[in-house]
């Protein structure tokens, strides 16, 4: 990578903010160097072989290694204009050197597109796992995905500590076709996140939950991805016998299905957290295989119209699970300094999720908890207001004034109360009507009203 470290802010900028055209206003030879340094950044080491040819193909551009130095995949990188596709004499060429290199995983790498035989010829039986085009949409995915998945190593190089294959995209693009053509309902996947703590992420998740269940007669099932277990500590189950808990799950040793426990409150059903997730947790580096695992799983659960994830107060492996997963993110913030920080570091994983599975949740917006009105909340609320839409993050009407009644009502539940927020007392608080306004505004967005 020395020869080229001089270009890394020109890279890093790509990778920033990736653009077909910007890509295309490169060199050949710096195109290709981009290419380089992605595969670096997604954890490979890379040699540039683009002056060797074998006997009976094209020379490829790139040999993509593992750590030990074997060589497990070849590149060779098309920087075409867009109107200008490669076509499939290229692609059996391409195919042909792979064969001829030893059968070797290859990328071919295009700014443009494949013509439709070319993408045929890739599907084929004997090319298919072996032989991935990508084509410019995926590159663009593919380099956001990278973008969000890694980490510095011991020489402050940002990249992921294990290689990561673009062929990912496809699995998710196959597993969400087949969703999109299944005839049953499915449920509405809802992640309620925001990278820092003090929110009202729990509050938020519990509460439309027992509200589109207790008043829109939904059935709902809850998932607690957060260690702390304050979901879960909030729902006791009826039945003071062990439960399973999602660590069950990420240490392998059960189905995510089999995690689903009754609560007390009718039409409400959670999957519940565990302290050992913090024990289990790798950050926000990539882990496809898994992540697409956990979507295909939650996207597999019948018989609920909504499932509602809470996330945990930072970067954590299990944020960016939820958040794949979902079809749609509410993002609850309390007006105070810095607020928007949090939601900018989700955003990026928000980012790098959407174009891992290719079909994006809509981010539905953002709900301002814990409202006082007073003179510092309503000076500061129209910066955060600002901030969030500069983002592209609408921000509800509705916001979820302060109110003590939420903490007695967890309180109660807790202990094992049967009365929810909207029922432990005559009269609703103001918290309690505020949640109900909530609903009003997103149960447009109800897949199942």
């Amino acid at each position: 990578m020395d020869q080229f470290m001089a270009q890394v802010p020109v890279f890093e900028q790509l990778i920033a903010e990736p653009s077909l055209n910007a890509m295309l206003a490169l060199s050949w030879q710096d195109f290709q160097k981009f290419i380089e340094y992605l595969f670096a950044c997604a954890g490979y080491r890379v040699e540039d072989v683009s002056q060797l040819h074998f006997p009976n193909g094209p020379g490829v551009d790139l040999n993509i290694k593992a750590e030990t130095g074997k060589v497990i995949g070849r590149v060779e990188v098309r920087r075409l204009i867009l109107t200008t596709k490669v076509d499939v004499n290229d692609v059996s060429a391409f195919w042909g050197m792979l064969d001829v290199a030893g059968g070797k995983t290859g990328y071919l790498i295009t700014t443009s597109d494949f013509t439709a035989p070319a993408k045929a010829f890739a599907a084929t039986a004997t090319t298919r796992e072996k032989l991935w085009l990508i084509e410019g949409a995926r590159l663009l995915r593919y380099i956001s995905y990278v973008r969000s998945s890694r980490g510095k190593n011991a020489q402050g190089f940002r990249r992921i500590p294990h290689p990561t294959s673009p062929h990912w995209l496809f699995h998710a693009d196959t597993w969400q076709a087949a969703r999109a053509q299944q005839t049953t309902n499915h449920a509405t996947i809802c992640t309620v996140s925001n990278n820092k703590g003090g929110v009202a992420k729990t509050t938020t998740a519990l509460n439309l939950g027992v509200v589109l269940a207790e008043m829109r007669q939904r059935s709902i099932l809850l998932i607690d991805m957060d260690g702390q277990a304050s979901l879960t500590f909030a729902l006791p189950p009826p039945d003071p016998a062990p439960v399973p808990n999602l660590a069950d799950y990420f240490a392998g040793y059960r189905k995510l299905q089999e995690l689903i426990t009754p609560t007390e409150f009718p039409g409400i059903h959670i999957i519940r957290a565990h302290p050992d997730l913090h024990a289990m947790d790798t950050g926000g580096i990539a882990k496809p295989e898994s992540e697409l695992r956990f979507v295909k799983d939650v996207q597999s659960i019948p018989n609920y119209d909504w499932i509602i994830i809470d996330t945990p107060p930072a970067r954590t492996q299990y944020t960016r699970h939820a958040l794949a997963a979902a079809d749609q993110v509410i993002i609850p913030v309390v007006v105070e300094t810095l607020a928007a920080n949090g939601v900018n570091s989700m955003l990026n994983t928000y980012e790098s999720m959407r174009a891992l599975v290719g079909k994006p949740p809509a981010l539905l917006g953002a709900i301002i908890t814990r409202w006082k009105q007073n003179a510092l909340m309503q000076t500061e609320k129209p910066t955060l207001v600002d901030a969030l839409r500069s983002k592209s993050v609408h921000v509800f009407a509705t916001s979820i004034p302060h109110d003590d009644n939420v903490d007695k009502a967890i309180r109660g539940t807790s202990l094992g109360s049967k009365k929810s927020l909207f029922t432990f007392r005559k009269n609703m608080g103001a918290a309690a009507v505020g949640y109900q306004n909530f609903v009003e505004e997103i149960l447009p967005n109800d897949l199942n009203q």
